[in-house]
């Protein structure tokens, strides 16, 4: 243990060489010593046998940096003048920005840091796993973890794992997915797949077939669950002695259709925003007292609509007695189902 001041004065031989020992002894101790040197320069080592702590002087010789400190026959680095650990006990670590304590090279370099964010408190500590690749596909599968276990063989199997799929990596529509996989009869296969959609998928690649089931497709097993795709119109014109009509989007003629007069000012005790059936409309032949029903809901592959008659009765909301209603207090709405 030795520190010295490394300039070598003009001396006879033997102090000459005095000197040079004890210089290069501050060398081979890196400084050591109950206390800083007090000549100090950039860059250099300083070993503190009161703490067992290893120091490095910064490039502009202003300060020490902690570099590690000695437990025992091991060593515990700093990260950012924070020990990540101790060199007998592991550790997963609590301070924030420090990756977790006193584990392998290999988790080292797989996690790129942990960042504390106390910026608000709808935040917090944040992990970020970073795939480093400058070129990139659709596609590729990005960072995950691994749940492993032993085999009755003692070999050591990843059962489970989840992680990042980078779907679309296009400057500015990037997406990405969030997938589990687990291991059924010693071959990974995809469970479960949360991007546009949330789907579970029974083969890999999530074709549709036994075992899928697809949020954004409304399928399982491959076929569609019927009346979950929905159209909705907003109010219609009642039109005389024609039909009104109006692209639903639904690429296939709707297994229902329902049409409502809505009520849009009062009348026959009706208030704004009721709705009537349009079954429950009719018409009435005044020469024969006959009633009948002249408004008919239609659907095609594209359209659906509504045809009426010149003149609609509805039942008054108090009595039920018939009454013809003003085409102008009134709309149509529709509403379709696949």
């Amino acid at each position: 243990m030795s520190q010295a001041d490394y300039f070598i004065a003009n001396a006879s031989g033997a102090v000459v060489r005095a000197d040079l020992n004890d210089q290069f002894g501050a060398i081979a101790t890196l400084n050591s010593g109950i206390a800083a040197p007090s000549i100090t320069f950039a860059n250099m080592w300083w070993f503190d046998t009161v703490n067992d702590t290893l120091f490095q002087r910064n490039e502009a010789n202003t300060a020490w940096v902690k570099v590690a400190q000695k437990d025992g026959t091991g060593w515990t680095p700093y990260r950012q003048e924070v020990l990540t650990g101790t060199a007998s006990v592991k550790d997963h670590g609590t301070i924030g920005d420090t990756i977790p304590k006193n584990d392998t090279a290999n988790v080292y370099s797989a996690i790129q840091k942990i960042v504390d964010v106390t910026s608000g408190p709808t935040e917090g500590p944040i992990w970020e796993m970073h795939r480093d690749n400058s070129s990139p596909g659709d596609f590729d599968l990005g960072p995950h973890i691994r749940f492993q276990g032993e085999n009755d063989n003692d070999e050591k199997i990843t059962y489970a794992k989840i992680g990042m799929q980078l779907i679309d990596v296009s400057d500015g529509v990037e997406s990405g997915a969030f997938v589990i996989d687990t291991y059924l009869a010693g071959v990974f296969t995809r469970r479960w797949n949360f991007s546009a959609s949330i789907h579970h998928q029974g083969t890999p690649g999530g074709v549709p077939a036994a075992g899928f089931i697809n949020c954004a497709g409304y399928e399982i097993d491959g076929v569609s669950i019927p009346l979950t795709q929905q159209f909705a119109s907003g109010d219609l014109t009642i039109p005389t002695s024609s039909n009104v009509q109006i692209a639903h989007g639904l690429g296939q003629v709707p297994i229902l259709v329902h049409a409502v007069l809505r009520c849009t000012i009062t009348q026959h005790g009706y208030s704004v925003g009721d709705e009537i059936p349009v079954a429950a409309c009719w018409e009435l032949d005044e020469d024969t007292s006959a009633v009948t029903l002249p408004v008919t809901p239609f659907s095609t592959a594209t359209n659906v609509g509504v045809a009426n008659g010149a003149t609609i009765y509805i039942g008054l909301k108090s009595t039920g007695v018939l009454a013809a209603i003003t085409f102008a207090n009134w709309r149509y709405r529709i509403r379709a189902w696949i």
